[in-house]
């Protein structure tokens, strides 16, 4: 089986459809509260997201999650 990851949070800001800002803990946070900013600005008739996410622990951990978004987000574009 596959181990699951659970992860907490609470949203900060909603403001749509142009921003999305919550915290996120994890066990890959070290159980710290960090912050997910999603911008979204409309450009030539398409959306560009910005992904920001501050307060990670340490400089590995946050190169994880720049992999993990970026897997993500790869992931998203085609769906949309």
């Amino acid at each position: 089986l596959e181990k699951i990851n659970p992860h907490y949070g609470r949203y900060l800001r909603v403001d749509g459809p142009r921003l999305l800002e919550f915290t996120w803990v994890s066990e890959w946070t070290m159980g710290r509260e960090s912050v997910v900013l999603i911008e979204l600005v409309e450009r030539d008739g398409k959306t560009e997201l910005t992904l920001t996410h501050d307060g990670l622990p340490t400089e590995d951990l946050a190169l994880q999650h720049e992999r993990g978004w970026t897997s993500f987000l790869d992931q998203l574009g085609p769906r949309l």
